[in-house]
């Protein structure tokens, strides 16, 4: 065991002590990565998970052409790492509605070296990407009060209401499902209701502990906030557990602040295995009985080796949004069209 941390050890120092440069020129540097058995300041009182062995594996990146919604892969800067540890890269693209240019963040998961950065300061909405931040309050929420994620919940009247667009569980009020189910439909299959209903659920205990009333959900939101602030999220404001575009709401962050943030979730095991499946069937309950449902994750890279997650986002202000981590042998290469500006 000894030897085996001593090589961990090794490993991480030479990837500290390696160029501070690109090939092409591109100097690098990092975000602020929370090291591991260190804690944050947060109403949970969040620790930083340290990452498991196979963090220290090199990998490799090949871009394939045609993967839906993942098209900015194949347009990132002509350039070759070697050494890297697991990548994770935050896409999000060309904007419907204001036409703002992409913005991409590329960085070592484990390090926090940023790799390739362009436009990833820009403030843009993040579609599902916010239902990173759900996921992880839910899950420290659980872990800081005793509960198991097998924690049943019941989909509320207000929740069911509130939200339009696709029901893929049928969610009635008064039906009834695991937080863990709730997980799964919410980051795989990007399910709304899903995630409004953890929001509701933790909120109302949240409110419960603390002695006042108020609006579940925006006590969640919050929440989600201040997990913002403690992994240096400072240029993102969530305003819903779901990410969807809400008349009247600025609801905002950037490809550097998701990069953050799914650095730190990748650190959570119940994250980690949630988001790299492929599907998973959930159960819900409701006055009829049981009923089971085939959730099948958005993310079409899930299942191809080394893909470890992440999430898929799509609203009309948003555009496509992903966020991917990766981790494959022994390089990355990436590739991309003529004139694409990359910042690092």
């Amino acid at each position: 065991m000894a030897r085996e941390n001593g090589q961990h050890a090794a490993d991480q120092a030479r990837h500290q002590q390696a160029d501070g440069h690109h090939p092409g020129g591109a100097r690098t540097h990092t975000i602020p990565v929370v090291p591991p058995g260190d804690r944050i300041p947060h109403a949970f009182a969040i620790t930083s998970m340290p990452p498991p062995r196979n963090f220290a594996r090199r990998f490799r990146l090949s871009c394939r052409p045609g993967v839906p919604s993942l098209s900015a892969l194949r347009t990132i800067a002509p350039f070759m790492i070697v050494r890297l540890l697991p990548l994770l890269a935050v896409f999000l693209p060309l904007s419907l509605a204001a036409q703002a240019p992409e913005s991409v963040m590329v960085v070592e998961a484990y390090s926090g070296k940023i790799l390739v950065a362009s436009n990833a300061s820009q403030k843009r909405p993040g579609a599902s990407l916010n239902k990173i931040a759900t996921a992880v309050v839910a899950i420290d929420w659980a872990t800081a009060s005793g509960r198991d994620i097998s924690t049943v919940m019941a989909a509320a009247p207000q929740t069911v209401a509130l939200v339009g667009g696709p029901n893929p569980m049928n969610l009635q009020p008064g039906d009834r499902l695991s937080l863990r189910d709730a997980l799964y439909s919410a980051l795989l299959g990007s399910d709304n209701l899903a995630a409004l209903t953890i929001a509701d659920h933790v909120g109302r205990d949240l409110l419960a502990r603390r002695g006042r009333d108020g609006d579940p959900v925006a006590a969640f939101v919050a929440e989600m906030g201040r997990l913002g602030q403690a992994v240096g999220m400072s240029q993102t404001n969530f305003v819903n557990p779901h990410g969807l575009d809400i008349r009247n709401t600025k609801g905002y962050s950037t490809a550097a602040d998701m990069a953050k943030l799914s650095v730190y979730a990748m650190r959570r095991n119940a994250f980690t295995f949630i988001v790299r499946q492929p599907n998973r069937n959930v159960t819900v309950s409701g006055p009829g009985g049981d009923r089971k449902y085939l959730v099948r994750n958005t993310n079409q890279l899930v299942g191809e080796p080394g893909i470890l997650g992440i999430k898929t986002g799509t609203t009309n202000a948003a555009g496509q949004c992903v966020a991917v981590c990766m981790d494959r042998e022994p390089l990355v290469r990436m590739k991309a069209d003529e004139g694409f500006p990359v910042h690092a």
